[in-house]
């Protein structure tokens, strides 16, 4: 019998049932919640172990076509590229559009900050829908030919330290970080985000920037508690389909 085969840990032993019990399962549980992205909710989470828990990936995705005479000079006749950004960084960004320009001012804190609650609440809000839908009619930023040149960051583990690499082929053998890359994408809003002791123009959907009036001070945006509603209500949903038995 497989069962006669098993011996318990010495008590002695540093792998013991007591090692296990006072040591790895609450260190196991304080992972989980900061996974989850709680702990900073429960005042468990250090900034460090934060970091360590979150996941995704930044990249560039090569789009059809190419830039057009409105880019910036070093894109003109350039392949065209959208940079795909799943690695959260536990807040959305704010803008304004006045007089035609995008204006950043401030950020909107996520639940669950960098941790998988608020990535996937970071994931609905990158992942702009419209802009997708638009693209389809050849109208939005995805099938705009006006490119920007972009000087991003592109893998994982973007917050921890000693994880950025000179290239791809040294992330590669490293089996985790990321690098600088440099390609051409459609003008886009940005906001800068802190990498590595690095300031990067990181690019996001301008349907997310309200519009500024100038003659009656009027201003027209979605509130951010309706995407936090439209998540809460995404989890019952899955709740339910997943408890609902199979006819």
């Amino acid at each position: 019998m497989v069962l006669n085969q098993i011996d318990c840990p010495r008590k002695g032993s540093k792998y013991g049932v007591n090692v296990l019990v006072n040591k790895w399962m609450p260190e196991m549980e304080k992972y989980a919640v900061d996974y989850v992205g709680l702990g900073g909710l429960t005042g468990t989470t250090s900034k460090k172990e934060a970091k360590k828990a979150t996941i995704g990936r930044n990249e560039f995705v090569k789009l059809s076509g190419t830039c057009g005479l409105l880019s910036d000079t070093e894109c003109i006749g350039k392949d065209r590229y959208m940079y795909f950004r799943s690695y959260p960084m536990g807040y959305t960004p704010t803008c304004i559009k006045k007089n035609g320009e995008y204006i950043t001012n401030g950020k909107n804190p996520i639940i669950g900050g960098t941790g998988l609650l608020g990535g996937v609440q970071e994931d609905l809000y990158t992942l702009n829908l419209s802009d997708y839908a638009n693209a389809i009619v050849k109208k939005g930023p995805f099938a705009s030919s006006d490119c920007m040149k972009a000087r991003l960051p592109v893998g994982d583990g973007l917050l921890l330290d000693g994880r950025k690499f000179d290239n791809k082929e040294d992330v590669q053998l490293n089996g985790r970080g990321w690098y600088v890359e440099e390609q051409c994408v459609p003008r886009q809003p940005t906001h800068d985000k802190n990498y590595g002791g690095e300031i990067f123009k990181i690019p996001f959907s301008e349907s997310r920037c309200r519009e500024e009036f100038t003659q009656n001070s009027q201003t027209k945006s979605i509130p951010y508690s309706t995407y936090l509603l439209l998540f809460i209500a995404l989890l019952i949903l899955t709740t339910i389909c997943i408890k609902k038995p199979h006819s």
